[in-house]
């Protein structure tokens, strides 16, 4: 398996990615969210004491009915922080793909992670211990755990993780076509931007690292509201897990049958994403919700700004209209017209 040594994924107060010519040449998005650094985010999330209040209905209720009894040996690996064994997520789009890479894991990156994970965030355990020595039961364990954690946890929900998916894809992308690469990397998250050639993301710690010469994959997570994770593999890959735009939970329906979308936005801002179905003005906007100008400017700033708004010039007048995100995420949570 791909695999990166045990200090190369950095939760980082200031994360600074070095790049050169080459790298900026070879940036890219992966081809497709990957399955197991969702579960591992998943399970890290469901362990948090206040996990982010998008997520906190969704782990509510995961915590309700509890973890399968396969899926638990997880937890003694992954802590809430995300920061657990690199082994156990490789970011393969293929679950079988990404499966056969934790089997094929080099017995020293196995000790390797674990002696960063125990005792610093996880306790030594005799099981813990057993798998460091590459043991088959406690392997089976974990292979168990991988397939039943995809299998309850995520994969009724992964056909709208990959809409989530390429609806950040899109949305990047049109950012690109739009204002270019270099501000759509500064856009990853709130607070990035460049200085010179590198470019600053907010995150744990300082730390500055360079992306390595062969370009940067960026993959959109949607179990992830965090900082963003930078991880270096033994063939010079860089990549980089940022949360996507629309986080699973968000789309998921309101089990009580109120209204989502107003629940997420609130009921002014859910109303300026349904007029703006159709292209409007400020001036329009505000008419038809009944509201002032600058307060229809404000919410269309704030809903652009998520990416779910997109504002351009025709001639003299400003117009708004919703993105093919926030038409996706309206669509998701039954969002009339």
């Amino acid at each position: 398996m791909l695999s990166a040594p045990a200090e190369s994924w950095h939760s980082a107060v200031v994360l600074r990615l070095e790049f050169t010519a080459e790298d900026v040449l070879g940036t890219r998005f992966a081809e497709g969210p990957a399955p197991l650094i969702e579960l591992c985010a998943t399970i890290a999330l469901v362990q948090q004491q206040r996990p982010a209040a998008v997520f906190a209905p969704w782990v509510t209720r995961i915590r309700r009915t509890g973890l399968p009894t396969a899926v638990q040996p997880l937890t003694a690996l992954i802590p809430p922080s995300g920061r657990g064994p690199l082994f156990l997520d490789p970011p393969a789009a293929d679950l079988s793909a990404a499966l056969d890479r934790v089997r094929s894991a080099p017995p020293e990156l196995v000790a390797a992670d674990l002696r960063r994970i125990c005792p610093a965030e996880r306790p030594v355990t005799a099981w813990t211990s057993a798998l460091g020595r590459m043991e088959h039961e406690p392997w089976h364990s974990v292979e168990r755990a991988l397939e039943a954690g995809f299998d309850t946890l995520l994969a009724p929900h992964w056909p709208r993780v990959q809409a989530a998916f390429q609806a950040d894809v899109a949305w990047r992308n049109e950012t690109v076509a739009r204002c270019g690469l270099g501000r759509m990397l500064a856009d990853l998250l709130p607070g990035g931007h460049w200085e010179g050639s590198t470019l600053v993301l907010p995150a744990r710690r300082d730390l500055r690292v360079p992306v390595g010469g062969n370009g940067l994959t960026l993959l959109p997570t949607t179990m992830w509201t965090g900082e963003a994770l930078f991880g270096c593999y033994p063939d010079g890959t860089a990549l980089l897990v940022y949360p996507a735009l629309t986080p699973l939970p968000v789309v998921d329906t309101d089990p009580g049958g109120g209204p989502a979308l107003t629940d997420l936005l609130g009921s002014t801002r859910a109303a300026v994403l349904r007029v703006l179905h159709t292209p409007h003005t400020t001036t329009g906007l505000a008419r038809e919700l009944g509201i002032s100008p600058a307060s229809a400017s404000e919410h269309a700033k704030t809903l652009r700004a998520a990416g779910l708004v997109a504002t351009c010039r025709q001639g003299k007048a400003v117009l708004h209209t919703r993105t093919l995100l926030g038409t996706r995420l309206g669509s998701a949570v039954n969002m009339t017209t």
